[in-house]
């Protein structure tokens, strides 16, 4: 994967804070994904930096929580691909969940879709602040697991 920051450098620290992995170029990356009880548990490893999101259905959306926050998308196919669109954010403090207005929430756009070869998928996500523009980025290709030689 390819991770690229923000331009500013405070948003770069936010996004460190929050959980995000650092940038780089050519990151190799591991996605695991587990099945639960309720859902899914994704599990990013970029380089040396994990990060962990759940994923449920509800209402037909897909909610996806990262730490206290939470984020619901309508999956839409798109020539061949799939695009991630947000239809809200809720902040999550245990079982008290708080819809965030547009102003406020962050943005995720996310798109997943035919790679190179037919075992390999292209994903892109842009995560942004509204009054305050990107805080990540990431795009690459996704495939099989590599075997060791």
């Amino acid at each position: 994967m390819d991770i690229r920051p923000g331009r500013w450098q405070a948003w770069r620290w936010l996004a460190s804070r929050a959980g995000l992995p650092p940038p780089g170029a050519g990151v190799s990356t591991v996605v695991v994904v587990r099945v639960t009880n309720g859902g899914e548990e994704w599990r990013r490893t970029f380089a040396e930096h994990a990060m962990m999101t759940t994923q449920r259905i509800e209402d037909g959306l897909i909610l996806e929580r990262f730490n206290g926050l939470e984020v619901r998308f309508k999956l839409r196919p798109e020539r061949g691909a799939l695009r991630f669109e947000q239809r809200g954010a809720r902040l999550c403090l245990g079982a008290l969940r708080v819809p965030l207005p547009r102003w406020l929430a962050p943005a995720v756009v996310a798109h997943e879709g035919p790679g190179d070869a037919p075992d390999r998928t292209r994903v892109e996500v842009r995560i942004t602040l509204p009054l305050f523009g990107e805080i990540l980025s990431y795009s690459g290709w996704m495939g099989p697991p590599e075997e060791a030689a």
